[in-house]
């Protein structure tokens, strides 16, 4: 196991969710890969090819790296602020090691990249949790403690035509808000029409704006300062403004697991019942389809032991599908 399974943004610990579950399948299902010996410089190692497909702040890969020397990660992410911190974060795995390599686009692209030697990935890695680091960016907006203005798209230069967090908020009929919004809370109606009532008098721009009119819809959540109400607002903004359930959706349409080797794996953590029902959905298709088999029987929820240490990861579920033929 990793010696150190964290890493710091603003003074403050951050563990990677479900490390302990991650590294566990990785080294029961994978143990050819590992248990390679060096028997002299003629064998050449035969390496395992990770693509993770949501690489944020690398979290997830760095502990993978440093805990299998015999494996080399592809990773995408859409934010190009991330693929540069990784870039200064990561240079050793770049280019001295030369086992991990960086890709500014989304995942549901990862087949049109030459990343890796002419051979199919052995597991395609997806945590479909935004980064802390893109919470601590006090000016994207994502995060309801600070005061920046409501962007939350993950490439604003790349999508600059498309609608920001405060364009969906400000523009979108009372229907729509309901719409973004029922997923997630039971008071949509009631939020969506404070939101319409609110911009009447005022534009709706930064996080500290909806924060307010919400507090005004809730007057208890200041009281209490219990906020989860306000992050599932939040948090369904920012999936609507990225579009980030019809990509999901949309790449496991495409049946990515045909693609990879045999014995190849499709590692999915979400965080939310809505994410999890597509992917619980597209497993079960390919399962009919005869492509593999789910490897665990019950999703994978977090510990006590993870919980008391990282309290955040209390909603995320990981599921695991393997293909079983060539």
């Amino acid at each position: 196991m990793a010696t150190q399974s964290w890493h710091v943004i603003n003074g403050a610990k951050h563990y990677p969710v479900l490390y302990r579950e991650v590294l566990a399948f990785y080294n029961t299902f994978y143990p050819q890969y590992w248990e390679q010996r060096d028997s002299g410089r003629r064998r050449k190692t035969n390496y395992f090819y990770l693509a993770d497909g949501t690489f944020g702040g690398g979290n997830h890969s760095k502990l993978l790296l440093n805990q299998f020397k015999q494996m080399k990660i592809a990773g995408y992410d859409l934010d190009p602020s991330m693929i540069e911190k990784a870039e200064k974060n990561f240079e050793d795995e770049i280019y001295s090691q030369k086992r991990l390599q960086l890709v500014n686009d989304n995942f549901i692209n990862i087949e049109t990249y030459d990343t890796r030697p002419p051979r199919k990935f052995n597991s395609i890695f997806l945590d479909l949790g935004f980064s802390q680091y893109q919470v601590a960016d006090q000016d994207r907006g994502f995060s309801y403690l600070s005061d920046g203005y409501l962007d939350m798209r993950y490439a604003p230069d790349r999508h600059a035509e498309g609608s920001t967090a405060a364009d969906i908020l400000n523009k979108c009929t009372h229907y729509e808000l309901v719409e973004i919004f029922k997923r997630y809370d039971p008071h949509a109606e009631k939020i969506a029409e404070a939101i319409c009532d609110a911009r009447e008098r005022s534009i709706i721009n930064t996080a500290s704006d909806l924060k307010n009119v919400l507090f005004d819809v809730f007057p208890g959540l200041a009281r209490s300062q219990k906020y989860n109400k306000i992050m599932k607002v939040f948090m369904a903004l920012r999936i609507s403004v990225n579009n980030e359930l019809i990509v999901l959706d949309e790449y496991l349409y495409k049946n990515p697991v045909l693609g990879m080797a045999k014995n190849g794996s499709m590692v999915i953590i979400s965080f939310h019942s809505t994410e999890d029902q597509v992917v619980a959905k597209h497993f079960r298709r390919w399962k009919k389809l005869k492509y593999g088999q789910e490897v665990f029987k019950k999703v994978l929820t977090p510990s006590k032991e993870e919980l008391e240490e990282n309290p955040a990861s209390r909603s995320a579920k990981m599921r695991v599908f393997m293909k079983e033929f060539d």
